[in-house]
């Protein structure tokens, strides 16, 4: 499976919910003063003894543990220490990347050892080589500068490290899209059983954990497949019984129809297919709003003229080969800004599927055609590409 694994960058520290306590003319363990970092003012970070002589293959690599020293901030307190990459060593604003794993130690411990999770490494130098390089991933062992940003935790009384270099790493751009699995079944799709029928789909959550959410009538019953029409390989549950966890099985081992608990209830249904098993959870809100009609607007149709879906099960909505030029696209309720639209700021092109809100960023996709799903109770969408 391939998926690309896009870095959230986050900020060093969190900002301040507390003020500082104010200075005063005397500097007591009772009363401290907050000592300012001065700016150009550093701290020690020292690199593994072996940098020199050693390729880091990130991905591959649990931790890479560092030495650094502790800042002035002028009394004992606890300290977060967070890294930050950046492929020179200037760190320019915008060019370097904040890992969002943190330590913290206190003041009083002189030299902490900052450990670096190879994988979120493995991420930020992917994604900031690709910014650099018009999105070309790296294909060679390549420098990487780090340092530390420090702050007396709580605040942003931040301060830094001077900056050190692994000479050599290798990063990995990992592309990862999740299985697509299609739903067959009476729980009121209109082509209960239907061994053509793509109309319904699980909505990934991740490239293992995917779910379904509707309101399940008719018999309530379910199994799903990877190849639509093959029987052979289409997955069901251990035993047809209602129950709201289970093991999954092929059918080639015996797989029987996955049932709801509660026929003509609202559940959300997830497989998690990493552990073959499946979880039923009652929505709390039994009748969620619902719309009459919801279409597609964007770039491609010049933002007029929603192109419409259809309600395949309650609230979850479908358009067959829809045709995109490169360009922004939402979800739009009742061809109307004013009731609801969904928008979520993610690339087709980079990830196929997220969760949209109203007033969210467009949803960029390149040209080309797909097929397109949306849970109007979730915001779950997903858009795949037609052969």
């Amino acid at each position: 499976m391939k998926n690309i694994i896009k870095n959230m960058l986050v900020p060093a520290c969190l900002l301040a919910v507390l003020p500082f306590m104010a200075s005063c003319e005397t500097d007591t363990d009772d009363n401290p003063t907050l000592r300012q970092p001065q700016a150009g003012e550093t701290f020690t970070l020292t690199a593994p003894a072996d940098a020199s002589t050693t390729t880091y293959d990130l991905i591959n690599t649990d931790t890479i543990k560092m030495t650094s020293a502790a800042p002035d901030y002028g009394y004992k307190a606890v300290l977060t220490y967070r890294v930050q990459a950046c492929l020179d060593n200037a760190f320019a604003e915008g060019s370097y990347t904040t890992l969002t794993a943190s330590q913290s130690y206190s003041s009083t411990v002189a030299n902490p050892t900052i450990g670096i999770v190879g994988s979120e490494l493995n991420t930020a130098v992917v994604d900031m080589y690709k910014a650099a390089n018009d999105g070309a991933a790296p294909e060679a062992a390549m420098p990487v500068y780090l340092r530390v940003q420090a702050c007396v935790e709580g605040t942003t009384a931040y301060s830094y490290s001077d900056v050190a270099q692994l000479p050599s790493v290798l990063a990995t751009y990992v592309n990862e899209t999740p299985v697509t699995y299609y739903l067959v079944g009476d729980f009121g799709c209109p082509n209960a059983w239907s061994s053509t029928d793509k109309s319904s789909i699980f909505y990934p959550e991740s490239a293992t954990v995917q779910s379904y959410t509707t309101q399940w009538v008719n018999s309530g019953n379910f199994k799903f497949w990877t190849v639509v029409g093959d029987w052979g390989t289409a997955y069901g549950a251990e035993a047809e019984d209602g129950s709201e966890t289970g093991k999954i099985l092929t059918n080639g081992d015996g797989a029987q129809n996955v049932k709801v608990p509660t026929v003509g209830e609202y559940y959300t249904v997830t497989i998690d297919m990493e552990n073959m098993t499946y979880t039923w959870t009652r929505l709390g809100d039994q009748n969620p709003k619902a719309y009459t009609t919801i279409g597609l607007i964007g770039d491609f149709n010049g933002w007029g003229g929603d192109v419409a879906m259809t309600e395949i099960a309650p609230h979850n909505w479908y358009a067959a080969a829809v045709t995109f030029t490169a360009g922004g696209v939402k979800f739009r309720a009742e061809a109307s800004w004013d009731v609801m639209d969904w928008g979520a700021g993610v690339d087709v092109a980079t990830v196929n599927y997220g969760v949209g809100a109203k007033g969210g960023a467009n949803i960029t996709v390149p040209d080309g055609t797909y097929d397109v799903y949306l849970n109007d109770i979730t915001g779950q969408f997903v858009f795949i590409a037609v052969e």
